[in-house]
């Protein structure tokens, strides 16, 4: 089974979570094809990888919501505790669900890539406080709230 690959980069991944701005981190990237080119930040960084290896980028170059390039798949984390991996664009659509056990000054980190977007999360059937905001186009909003504690369900 093969994976994709470019002959040229794509924005295929992005960095969503404020956290690559108000907590910089390291950000480790492993290439599962060779030669895989990987580009992020502002000014742009690359670095070239060979199948299975294992690179990073230096704290603070990569940006939020700028996207990272590549010539083929990729999976990636930050070094820091409680970091946001990349998000894949094959991610983007327009509604989620996603499970939660507890939920204690949580946050959720909304991005609209490709247009204006007006983004409603609820409890259930009931909008959380803030909600629902409006997201520009290549910008995101994160909600952070305590009203969410609910054991065992989720937002959507």
């Amino acid at each position: 089974m093969a994976v994709f690959s470019y002959m040229t980069s794509k924005s295929v991944y992005y960095p969503v979570s404020p956290r690559y701005t108000t907590n910089p981190s390291i950000l480790d990237v492993a290439s599962y094809t060779a030669g895989n080119v990987i580009t992020t930040g502002t000014p742009a960084t690359s670095i070239t990888l060979a199948a299975n290896a294992i690179g990073n980028f230096a704290s603070g170059v990569t940006k939020p919501n700028v996207p990272v390039s590549v010539r083929g798949p990729i999976s990636s984390r930050g070094a820091n505790n409680d970091f946001d991996t990349l998000i894949p664009i094959s991610f983007a659509g327009t509604a989620f669900s996603l499970p939660i056990d507890t939920i204690s000054n949580s946050s959720v980190t909304v991005f609209s890539p490709f247009a204006t977007a007006t983004v409603t999360i609820l409890k259930g059937t009931v909008p959380v406080p803030g909600s629902p905001f409006t997201i520009a186009a290549n910008a995101s909003t994160s909600i952070t709230t305590t009203t969410l504690e609910h054991p065992g369900r989720g937002w959507r």
